[in-house]
C-alpha cells in the first residue's frame, strides 16, 4: 500500500475559471475562512508535498488561504494547464504524484489512497465514472446519437510514477487538456480506476450560488463502563482500568457526533446504517465509520461547517486528551481543528455518569445542504 506521507500532490489552481462569472480566480471562493482551495488542499493532508499552482497576481492570496497547512509549496501557472504542471511536478520527488483540480474539493480520501496505491502498481492511475447523460456528435450541420456506454467521464486526482510523468511531459509538450492525455500521447497505457459522483469540478455560475440551506443536527449516546475494556473517545485510547461497552469499539464520543451529522441531513442514526446485529461492525473502529458518514453526507450534497460535543464523564479527567481528540476528529471529519469543539464536564456523583457506571456524550452540528450530490 502507497502511504499519502510517500506521495507528492500538485493541486492545479492557476486558471482563471471564466466560465465561473466570478471575475477572480474560482479556486478563492467562499470567503477567507472556507475559501475552495483550502477545502480542496486539506483533503490531502499528510501528504509528502503539496504544490499549489497559483494564477498570476494571487500568490498572497493563496498564501492566506491556506495557512496553517503544513507541506505546501507553491508553483507559479502557466499559459496552459500543461505548462503549470510540468513546472509543478519540478518541485516534486518520490516515486508517485498526483494532480488534482483545485477546484474539485468533494474528493474523499479513499479515493486518493486507491489512485496513489495503483499509480504505484501500474504506473498510472486515473479514475473515471461513465457517462449518465444522453450524448450526441456533430457531423456537418447534422447530430448523431452515440453509445454513451463507451463513454466515461474524467476525474482527478490523476496518479503517475513521477519519472515517467516527466518523461512524458518531454516528449508530448504541453498542449494536452490533462495529464493522462500527456501520458497516453507518450505512448503508456492508462490505467483507469472507479471515479465517485460527488467529486465534480466546480466550473459554472450556478454552482456559486449563495442560497445555500443550512442545517442544525444534534446527536447523543450514552455507553456503561467495564473493566477490562478499552476506553476510546475520538479514536483515541485513554488511560483507564475501565472502557466502554459496546458492539463496536464503543467511542460514544463519536458515535454521537455520526448521529448529529446523520439527523441534520434526515439521514436517519447510525442504528439504520451500523446495525448492532451485523457481525462485520463486531469491535470495528468506529472512525472507520465516521469516514463512511463522511462520503455518506458528500453523496447527499451536504457539506460539515463544524461539530461540537459535550462529554458527561466523572472519570478519568479528560482535560489533558481534548486537543489530541479534537485534532483526530478534525482530520476524520475533514475539518479545521478550530471548527470541532470539545468541553467535558462531570455530573457531581448524579445518576449513571456520576456514579462511574457510565459516559455520555450530546453532539451537535451544523451542515450546509449544496447543489452537488445525489438524491
Amino acid at each position: 500500500m502507497k502511504s499519502l506521507s510517500d506521495v507528492c500532490v500538485v493541486i492545479a489552481a492557476a486558471g482563471r475559471g471564466e466560465r465561473a462569472g466570478l471575475g477572480y480566480n474560482k479556486t478563492l471562493f467562499g470567503g477567507a475562512s472556507d475559501p475552495l482551495i483550502r477545502r480542496t488542499v486539506r483533503q490531502f493532508e499528510g501528504a509528502k508535498k503539496i504544490v499549489v499552482a497559483y494564477s498570476p497576481g494571487d500568490k498572497n492570496a493563496f498564501s492566506d488561504a491556506l495557512r496553517g497547512i503544513d507541506g505546501v509549496e507553491f508553483s507559479p501557472g502557466g499559459k496552459t494547464r500543461g505548462e503549470t504542471v510540468r513546472r509543478a511536478i519540478e518541485l516534486c520527488d518520490g516515486e508517485v504524484v498526483l494532480v488534482h483540480d483545485g477546484a474539485r474539493p468533494n474528493v474523499s480520501r479513499r479515493l486518493i489512497r486507491r489512485v496513489a496505491e495503483d499509480a504505484a502498481i501500474y504506473g498510472s492511475a486515473v479514475p473515471c465514472i461513465k457517462a449518465d447523460v444522453a450524448l450526441k456528435h456533430k457531423c456537418g450541420d447534422r447530430y448523431g446519437f452515440v453509445n454513451r456506454d463507451e463513454y466515461f467521464f474524467v476525474q482527478t486526482p490523476q496518479g503517475f510514477r513521477l519519472d515517467q510523468l516527466k518523461s512524458a511531459y518531454a516528449s508530448v509538450g504541453d498542449n494536452c487538456s490533462d495529464d493522462s492525455e500527456v501520458w497516453e500521447k507518450s505512448g503508456r497505457t492508462v490505467h483507469i480506476v472507479d471515479g465517485e459522483a460527488q467529486n465534480i469540478k466546480y466550473t459554472y455560475p450556478y454552482q456559486f450560488a449563495s442560497d445555500d440551506e443550512t442545517r442544525i443536527g444534534t446527536g447523543f449516546d450514552v455507553h456503561r463502563l467495564e473493566k477490562g475494556r478499552a476506553l476510546i473517545l475520538g479514536g483515541v485510547e485513554l488511560q483507564f482500568d475501565k472502557g466502554l461497552v459496546g458492539h463496536s469499539d464503543a467511542d460514544v464520543l463519536t458515535h454521537a457526533i455520526m448521529d448529529a451529522m446523520l439527523s441534520s441531513a434526515s439521514l436517519g442514526d447510525i442504528g439504520r446504517h451500523f446495525p448492532d446485529t451485523d457481525p462485520k461492525y463486531r469491535g470495528i473502529s468506529s472512525m472507520l465509520l465516521l469516514e463512511n458518514v463522511v462520503d455518506l453526507l458528500k453523496k447527499r450534497g451536504y457539506k460539515l461547517i463544524n461539530v461540537t460535543a459535550v462529554i458527561q464523564a466523572q472519570k478519568p479527567k479528560l482535560a489533558k486528551y481534548v486537543n489530541k481528540i479534537r485534532e483526530n476528529l478534525a482530520k476524520a471529519l475533514e475539518l479545521d481543528v478550530e471548527k470541532v469543539g470539545i468541553t467535558c464536564t462531570t455530573l457531581e456523583g448524579i445518576g449513571i455518569v456520576g456514579r462511574e457506571e457510565g459516559i455520555a456524550v450530546s453532539a451537535y452540528c451544523l451542515t450546509r445542504k449544496e447543489d452537488y450530490g445525489e438524491e
